[in-house]
């Protein structure tokens, strides 16, 4: 389950509400609110605030507010990476999704700089990957984009 102190606004999110929202299984939804508040045990809960994503301006959309134990993570695969515009440049970013890694490789000789994130690697040269992080989920490289650049990591529209 995932976890409200690891939800910020912008966030990606599945809902898996079967009984209200069937219709929202696999459509990724944008957090746009995190609030406090008690669930049906009357115990401490949170409710979260979504909306589409991409919403154009003057358009009517549905809002959703779910609370916390609706809210699944997008699992991180090699096609969101492509959405968030990692791909083939000087460097290739790819997944190991069946070991929750993003691995990089460098394509020209030495070392590479990816030059979004400003961060340098060596490689190894017995396996030519360099293991980067272990994340499995798209809010996880969110947030870690975030924090290493303090810019919001967008979907590319090209």
């Amino acid at each position: 389950m995932i976890q409200a102190t690891e939800l910020r606004i912008g966030n990606l999110v599945n809902v898996e509400n079967y009984k209200y929202h069937p219709k929202l299984k696999n459509i990724p939804l944008c957090v746009s609110g995190i609030n406090p508040t008690l669930g049906l045990d009357q115990e401490p809960s949170y409710s979260i605030s979504l909306e589409h994503i991409n919403q154009k301006p003057n358009t009517y959309y549905v809002s959703y507010s779910q609370l916390i134990w609706f809210i699944k993570p997008i699992p991180l695969t090699e096609e969101w990476l492509l959405k968030f515009g990692f791909g083939p440049s000087p460097f290739c970013v790819h997944g190991d999704f069946q070991k929750g890694y993003i691995l990089v490789r460098k394509v020209n000789n030495g070392d590479f700089k990816n030059k979004d994130l400003q961060w340098t690697c060596e490689l190894n040269t017995e396996t030519d990957w360099v293991d980067l992080v272990k994340m499995p989920y798209v809010h996880q490289l969110q947030n870690l984009f975030f924090a290493l650049t303090g810019e919001e990591l967008t979907i590319n529209t090209k």
